[in-house]
């Protein structure tokens, strides 16, 4: 596993032999504003796009992300996803907080996304990194 990104909002870890992407959002993301958001959004794209490996599983862990996705933020992100070069069939764990605001808005962005790329992939949202991690490698 390697660190292909990291800013005070986020860590991007990738292990290219298994094909597995992980992002980590940190503690103090409640720092964060809609435009550090998106700008992590766009990176995450760009990371994703310039690599040469075919990632299929992807871990996105929400817990820490005190931040609200505004619905025009959803929006723009399901839009902006559009880009993404994503394989035909792909795993995607969220892992989600307890605080229920935060938590409703990850789940409706990422479906947003789920709708507007009209994914052929399963999704599933976890509480626990290590049940996601076994879920993605089975």
């Amino acid at each position: 596993m390697k660190t292909i990104y990291k800013n005070e909002f986020v860590e991007i870890n990738s292990d290219d032999e298994n094909k597995y992407i992980e992002t980590i959002y940190l503690e103090t993301s409640t720092e964060m504003s809609d435009t550090t958001y998106k700008e992590l959004v766009l990176k995450g794209i760009e990371l994703f796009n310039s690599s040469i490996v075919s990632y299929n599983k992807f871990l996105a862990d929400f817990r820490f992300l005190n931040y609200a996705v505004h619905p025009d933020v959803q929006i723009w992100v399901a839009n902006e996803s559009k880009r993404m070069k994503f394989p035909d069939e792909y795993k995607y764990a969220s892992i989600l907080n307890s605080e229920l605001i935060t938590m409703l808005s990850i789940e409706q962005t990422i479906d947003e996304v789920e709708v507007a790329n009209q994914f052929k992939s399963k999704m599933r949202y976890f509480e626990d990194v290590e049940k996601a991690k076994e879920w993605l490698f089975e």
